[in-house]
């Protein structure tokens, strides 16, 4: 199963924590899809989808994601879970408001206080499995 890594961006260029956690995704596993949420953030989706090690881009657009809040795109993200084996984040305060959001809507993601674990020692990403 692929991996799913959320690009952390400002809808006109990706974030530096974008490409660690990209890294980190793709040492879990070659298949990494990547999500771009937010408002008019085409350039960014065009820097994500050069990437080398992004496999698939899937971009989800809308006003109320412009300003980045975990509310809003918690749903997004469920939604996307059921299809990969991890999901990876950048390990900063972005990743973390995503994860806490997470966390209450209770995913039942197996391993994913170990996978954490392991994100913050490596200082790479967050990862949610």
């Amino acid at each position: 199963m692929a991996v799913l890594l959320i690009a952390e961006h400002n809808n006109k260029e990706l974030r530096p924590f974008t490409l660690n956690a990209a890294t980190a995704a793709s040492q879990i596993d070659s298949d990494v899809h990547a999500v771009i949420i937010g408002q008019n953030s085409a350039d960014a989706a065009k820097q994500l989808s050069e990437l080398p090690v992004v496999k698939k881009v899937l971009s989800v657009e809308g006003a109320h994601y412009e300003n980045f809040t975990a509310e809003n795109f918690a749903p997004v993200i469920v939604k996307l879970a059921e299809n990969y084996s991890h999901i990876v984040c950048s390990a900063n305060t972005f990743g973390k408001k995503k994860e806490k959001k997470l966390n209450l809507i209770d995913l039942n993601l197996e391993q994913q206080e170990l996978l954490y674990q392991v994100a913050e020692e490596c200082k790479v990403g967050t990862i949610l499995n």
